[in-house]
């Protein structure tokens, strides 16, 4: 059938039709479509969003520890089972222990500095560390032992101690070269050793020594036998999951709260992005209903027309085609339509949040065409299937 054949019949069957119900469901699909991509592209600028903003510098790691019952009822370790059930989490990369001083620890700052106190110790795997530095090692006999220090404790000790006890205040490279004199404790007998800050962490709050160390101490110092650890630090897919706030509420594990606000933030935004999608598709299917409603009664008001046609030789198969033949264009226009806005929308945010230093793409991406290629496919099925299906029942 020549295109034009198929124009004129066409516009022989649709005779007598206003354009209003064709404008109308078309007005509606093309709102209903440009909700729909708005709330995909949105929710995959929120996931790159939330992503970059948890997993930067330290987000991917959290240090989590059991929560402490107020009567002291439950034991705050981690059991074997517990810890093949954490390391088999799907938001969970790795896992390793934290491995807690079973001895006493005092401290004394060297040059002239009047500062002494007693200390902990803690140690993890070195594949969890921020940056593993220069002379991070210790072998038995060794006299140096190096530390790495949390940035907030020297912060701590700058504008909450120091100032409060007439020391002097230190910068990371000052704090690195004054010796501290420890002093190592336990049935075992006493050991002095001198020890040396060789780099900071921003992501364990706490006071580093190497596993070699740990391990030798607690072996000749402990006042109690080894058990399993007290704290594990994991390294999570993303700190935004929801289902990871969910395991560690579930199994009364705690961890800080602050790296944990993006999965709030995350389920509230997710929930009111799904009901516009939601919206967006009830949008789309009133509109199908509504141009599917229109055909047939287009069709049903024509069947003499059709029955004319059929007699003249015109299979109904002909009808339906140049029928559908002139909605497709129609169809693909209000889909790319709703792209081009998408994509015009897309770009002005990447302006502006771009200057707020907010990773968003200025192009949108393939899911939001995908889903306009959906609408597109369902609607051209539903409209050839309504379209032969009436024009069987009347001629």
């Amino acid at each position: 059938m020549k295109p034009k054949t198929g124009k004129r019949i066409a516009r022989l069957v649709g005779r007598g039709q206003g354009r209003a119900p064709l404008v109308f469901a078309l007005s509606g699909m093309g709102i209903g479509v440009l909700v729909l991509l708005l709330a995909i592209q949105a929710w995959i600028d929120l996931g790159g969003i939330l992503g970059a903003s948890s997993s930067g510098g330290f987000g991917d790691f959290l240090v989590i520890h059991k929560e402490i019952p107020a009567d002291r009822s439950a034991h705050s370790s981690f059991t074997v089972p517990e810890i093949r059930d954490l390391e088999h989490q799907p938001f969970v990369k790795s896992a390793g222990p934290i491995t807690a001083n079973l001895y006493r620890v005092a401290a004394a700052a060297g040059f002239h500095i009047r500062f002494s106190t007693d200390l902990f110790f803690e140690s993890v795997p070195d594949t969890f560390l921020d940056h593993r530095p220069p002379g991070w090692h210790w072998e038995p006999g060794d006299v140096v032992v190096p530390v790495i220090l949390s940035s907030q404790y020297l912060s701590m000790y700058n504008y909450g101690f120091a100032l409060s006890q007439g020391l002097p205040q230190l910068s990371e490279s000052a704090a690195e070269a004054i010796p501290i004199n420890i002093t190592i404790s336990g049935p075992g007998g006493t050991s002095s050793l001198l020890a040396r800050v060789v780099g900071f962490s921003d992501r364990i709050s706490s006071i580093l020594v190497p596993r070699q160390f740990m391990d030798w101490a607690n072996a000749h110092y402990a006042l109690a036998p080894a058990g399993p650890p007290s704290g594990m630090i994991i390294r999570v897919a993303d700190p935004s999951d929801p289902a990871l706030a969910a395991y560690l509420k579930t199994h009364h594990l705690q961890t800080d709260n602050e790296k944990l606000h993006y999965s709030r933030i995350r389920v509230i935004l997710a929930t009111v992005l799904s009901a516009i999608g939601l919206f967006g598709i009830l949008v789309i299917l009133l509109a199908l209903m509504i141009c599917a409603v229109n055909l047939r009664l287009m069709i049903a008001g024509n069947r003499e027309e059709i029955r004319l046609l059929t007699v003249l030789g015109y299979e109904s198969r002909t009808l339906s085609r140049a029928l559908v033949g002139g909605l497709i264009p129609w169809y693909f226009g209000v889909a790319a339509t709703g792209l081009v806005i998408t994509g015009a929308l897309e770009w002005a945010g990447w302006k502006i949040l771009g200057a707020k230093n907010l990773p968003v793409s200025p192009m949108i991406s393939i899911f939001p065409v995908l889903g306009a290629i959906g609408v597109l496919v369902v609607f051209s099925l539903v409209t050839r299937g309504s379209v032969r299906k009436n024009i069987r029942a009347v001629s």
